[in-house]
């Protein structure tokens, strides 16, 4: 995974090995039988604690430099930057409360439904600060 924010080449490949090794990481599923109503509830659990320290840091950096949505310009252009990274236990979630798939095919109202919801009730997964739309 490329980390698209500027920063020591050194630092970038230990975020680097460090994301590829936690989203690597297997999630893990567990089947759990309700007896109240008979149904059949999977349940999914994966560790993020790196890829949340990763995006913590990459929106530090970010409010360091200055670099919100759009705001640092290349030459020529639009410098644009990785705005959020999340896991996938919770795009799991958000595809069973709001019915959105963010891996399906999507919208584009749906992709920004998608957005603010991450930006409002999964804060921690953004990795610029601000607000994307």
């Amino acid at each position: 995974m490329s980390i698209s924010l500027p920063s020591s080449e050194p630092a970038k490949q230990v975020e680097s090995d460090e994301l590829n090794r936690a989203l690597d990481t297997a999630v893990q599923q567990t089947l759990v039988h309700s007896n109240l109503d008979g149904k059949v509830v999977i349940q999914h659990e994966q560790d993020v604690s790196t890829i949340l320290d990763v995006n913590k840091r990459q929106r530090d950096e970010a409010t360091t430099l200055g670099m919100g949505r759009f705001k640092e310009k290349r030459k020529g252009g639009m410098n644009f930057h990785q705005a959020m990274r999340v896991p996938f236990t919770v795009a799991l979630e958000i595809k069973a409360k709001y019915g959105l798939d963010m891996f399906g095919r999507t919208t584009q109202d749906e992709k920004k439904r998608i957005y603010k919801i991450i930006q409002t009730e999964y804060p921690y997964c953004m990795t610029i600060p601000g607000r994307i739309f």
